[in-house]
């Protein structure tokens, strides 16, 4: 059998190293609530089993007082620790009365009608009733009540809790000797079983622990990658409206620009064909001073709706400013250019003939350049466009007028007759 006094060393040693582990995880985390409670329970256990192990004499009972109560006091702080950590209430007044009361008993059976079989059957019932009352607090538990770590946590503290009950049966039936350090299995199987307790209950609550950090951890992944999917969305929003028309929902001339400079790369690269048509309502002014600027915004919608029915996919219509509208044709020739415009020009016409209509007199006139050999950027083919444009203003409107570079270099201008729309 071996001595009691090295069950009491080992004891020490234990709860000191426990106790220095969670004062460094108390110190450096301050996330969780209790850990500060466990932290001192540990150090009342160290105070105990030092006390026990190097007794104060003279007299000798105060060592014995500090003792017990040091151990039932970590007893109690741990209990403390665990309902912090589950967010429950702190039995205080139940923790100060069985302090004082063992302050009483251990005094009283030490110093003044020494009992050595009612302190031990006193000490181990207090303990028993707090780590039952610990596993309740355990069985109670709602946050993170399936872990595993909290099932191992709560028999756990069946097992030590049944073992003091145990000890304090036992030691009725079998008084143990006057002197703690005598050999006795029963005195030295309580060292042990609280040495373990010491160690198991510090297994299980860093486990307890790490269950919380981990559940934790991935609530903030979660909550993380939301945050992404939310910036991303948002940076999606932001993106398109800084290259889309309010209004209308096409291109801007910020988006316009960019997509044309693409077009115009792969028309010079490869000597494919790139057309451009430059469109306005006729008489918009007009529209809006008499109408009101609700049948303005109605009258550019329209055309917008109009002209998308009518062009391709890989056509881009953009709202170039006011109620200017531009559309960039790849792969289409003049011929196919003009074709389109005109088109446009007699889908807008017929849509606004109806004089019981939503928008009636509705017409627009086109402008239409097509990609040349010697345009550097954008802005050459654009200003042809406008060029054709205001032409087709200044002979009457509702019509479409193409611009083309001379020979000389000059620009060529020329406007076809609308169309009649069938009645």
């Amino acid at each position: 059998m071996l001595d009691n006094r090295t069950f009491m060393v080992a004891g020490c040693s234990v709860a000191l190293v426990f106790l220095l582990a969670m004062l460094v995880i108390t110190l450096t985390t301050r996330r969780y609530r209790g850990l500060g409670w466990w932290t001192t329970g540990n150090g009342f256990f160290t105070v105990g089993f030092l006390t026990l192990t190097l007794p104060l004499t003279p007299p000798w009972h105060w060592s014995l007082l500090v003792a017990n109560v040091c151990s039932v006091a970590g007893v109690i702080v741990w209990n403390f620790g665990v309902r912090r950590f589950l967010d429950q209430g702190l039995p205080l007044w139940a923790a100060a009365a069985s302090l004082a009361l063992t302050v009483g008993v251990i005094h009283y059976f030490s110093a003044w009608s020494y009992n050595i079989t009612i302190r031990i059957v006193f000490v181990s019932l207090t303990y028993s009733a707090w780590v039952l009352d610990l596993a309740g607090a355990l069985g109670r538990a709602r946050n993170g009540a399936n872990s595993l770590s909290r099932r191992i946590f709560f028999a756990t503290a069946l097992v030590i809790a049944g073992f003091f009950v145990f000890r304090a049966a036992a030691t009725i039936f079998q008084p143990p000797v006057q002197n703690l350090f005598q050999p006795n299995w029963l005195v030295s199987l309580s060292m042990a079983m609280l040495m373990l307790a010491v160690v198991a209950f510090n297994i299980c609550f860093l486990a307890l622990m790490a269950v919380r950090h981990e559940g934790d951890l991935q609530t903030k992944i979660l909550e993380l990658n939301q945050e992404i999917e939310l910036r991303h969305a948002l940076e999606e929003r932001l993106a398109r409206e800084a290259t889309l028309d309010p209004l209308t929902g096409l291109a801007n001339r910020r988006k316009l620009e960019e997509l044309a400079a693409k077009s115009l790369a792969v028309a010079r690269r490869h000597g494919r064909p790139l057309a451009l048509l430059m469109m306005d309502i006729d008489h918009f002014k007009q529209i809006n001073d008499q109408r009101g600027h609700q049948a303005g915004d109605a009258a550019l919608t329209a055309l917008a709706e109009i002209c998308q029915r009518q062009l391709r996919e890989e056509d881009t219509l953009a709202r170039f400013g006011g109620d200017e509208f531009v559309a960039l044709l790849p792969h289409t020739d003049l011929d196919q250019a003009l074709e389109t415009a005109e088109r446009l020009r007699s889908e807008v016409e017929s849509f606004g003939r109806p004089e019981g209509g939503p928008l009636p007199g509705l017409t627009i006139s086109l402008g239409v350049s097509v990609f040349q050999p010697g345009d550097s950027n954008f802005a050459a083919l654009l200003a042809r466009a406008d060029a054709a444009l205001y032409q087709a203003k200044a002979q009457g409107r509702n019509r479409v007028c193409q611009a083309l570079v001379g020979e000389t270099g000059d620009l060529v201008l020329h406007c076809s007759k609308p169309i009649a729309a069938p009645a």
